[in-house]
């Protein structure tokens, strides 16, 4: 600004420079018939002045732009051309970081990035994991309750199997009742107990005469009382 204000000085004192020699002219006039000055005494007296002052001026504008070692305007200049040049490479580190800063921004970005897709590829395969492991112990449930049904169905066979043996082997019709009250009286020690095994076999045949088409009147609970 400083500078910008001496040089529009320096182009106005040069644009005055023809008026000002007017005027000096002017001044060093007489009339020709009085010989007098052509200015009154105030009037001389103010243009001197004024001239006086556009010398001064003229003179610190001349000691601005042209020094000996070196004129303010110039120093001025440099000054300035530095202090732009300094603006300059600031600007261009300050746009130099902001470019880093920005790169690696992106570069923070796409790792983030690589590593949601990343953990999310590993969730997916954790979850594909344990829904085939879950699959896999379910089928092998299933085989395992497969082989305990078929063990129990092998067993239920069995005891089928045996229970109808029993039964052919069991003599049947009077003779065969008679043989087994027989064997039961043989193998009895005790008269009471004896007679309460007699008894309960009395209630079932009667149960069963009585009711023929009533299969659990066939069946005796095991853990039955007496």
């Amino acid at each position: 600004q400083v500078l910008r204000s001496l040089n529009d000085m320096s182009r106005n004192l040069v644009s005055l420079t023809d008026r000002m020699d007017k005027f000096r002219k002017r001044m060093n006039e007489k009339d020709p018939i009085t010989g007098k000055t052509r200015y009154g005494p105030s009037t001389f007296a103010r243009v001197g002045k004024m001239l006086d002052c556009y010398a001064s001026l003229s003179m610190s504008i001349d000691i601005c732009f042209t020094n000996e070692k070196k004129g303010l305007v110039l120093m001025l200049q440099e000054f300035c051309s530095a202090e732009e040049k300094k603006r300059e490479e600031e600007k261009q580190k300050t746009e130099a970081q902001i470019q880093l800063a920005f790169k690696s921004k992106l570069m923070d970005e796409k790792i983030a990035a690589g590593n949601k897709i990343e953990a999310e590829m590993k969730e997916k395969a954790k979850l594909e994991a344990d829904k085939a492991e879950v699959a896999r112990l379910a089928e092998e449930a299933r085989r395992q309750k497969m082989v305990i049904v078929e063990i129990e169905r092998q067993e239920q066979d069995k005891q089928r199997v045996a229970d109808l043996n029993f039964m052919n082997s069991v003599e049947k019709g009077e003779v065969g009742v008679k043989k087994q009250l027989a064997v039961l009286r043989e193998e009895s020690d005790d008269s009471k107990a004896h007679m309460q095994a007699i008894t309960s076999l009395h209630t079932i045949f009667s149960q069963i005469s009585s009711h023929p088409e009533e299969i659990k009147f066939r069946k005796i609970r095991r853990d039955h009382s007496k």
